[in-house]
Formats: C-alpha cells, sequence, structure tokens
C-alpha cells in the first residue's frame, strides 16, 4: 500500500515516517482485495498543532483511505506523536473490518 505522508509545523524525521509507514502497512493485509484492483488511496497527515503551550507538545494524527471509493477516516490528538499514530491506526484497522465485512455480507 502506498501511503502518502504530509507533516505540518514538524520535521518529518526518517524516524517518523518510518513508524508512520511500519503501522500504516499492517494494514495491507486487510485491504489486499482492493490493492490488487488498485484501488487503494491511503493520505496519513502528521501535526504539531500548538507552539505557544506551557508544557508538552500536542500533535494531531490523521489518516484518510479510499477503498473502492469509500472513504474511511480516522483522527487522534494527544501529547506523543507515536501514541496518536497507533491509535489513528487501530480506529482505521477496525473501519477497514467492518467494511469488509460488510461487503461480503451484501455478497
Amino acid at each position: 500500500m502506498n501511503i502518502d505522508i504530509k507533516a505540518i509545523n514538524i520535521e518529518l524525521t526518517p524516524a517518523i515516517k518510518e513508524y508512520i509507514e511500519k503501522k500504516m502497512s499492517g494494514l495491507s493485509k486487510f485491504v489486499e482485495k482492493w490493492e490488487k484492483t488498485g484501488a487503494v488511496e491511503a493520505r496519513f497527515e502528521l501535526a504539531k498543532i500548538s507552539n505557544h503551550h506551557n508544557k508538552g507538545n500536542i500533535y494531531h494524527a490523521e489518516a484518510n483511505i479510499t477503498l473502492d471509493g469509500e472513504l474511511i477516516r480516522a483522527e487522534a490528538s494527544g501529547e506523543d506523536a507515536n501514541t496518536v499514530v497507533d491509535i489513528v491506526k487501530d480506529v482505521i484497522k477496525a473501519e477497514v473490518i467492518k467494511l469488509k465485512d460488510r461487503k461480503e455480507e451484501k455478497r
């Protein structure tokens, strides 16, 4: 699965990019049916949303995956970039499984 990664107000280091790719590539086994037809588009955005907090950084992650014309979207905010990436991945995974089950029930 090809993932477009965008960073806002934060430097996209190789470590962060690799972490996002590793986590999101775990979804490949759930979307392989759609990947064969080329009907998968994935976008991931990680942002540092505030520079004026007194303590800690606030990160916002958002993922959008289009499967066969249906948009699956997840977002999370928190103090740790890796944690918000994990939360977004888990939400996307659950939604992909729901979509897959729904499509199979229709057949």
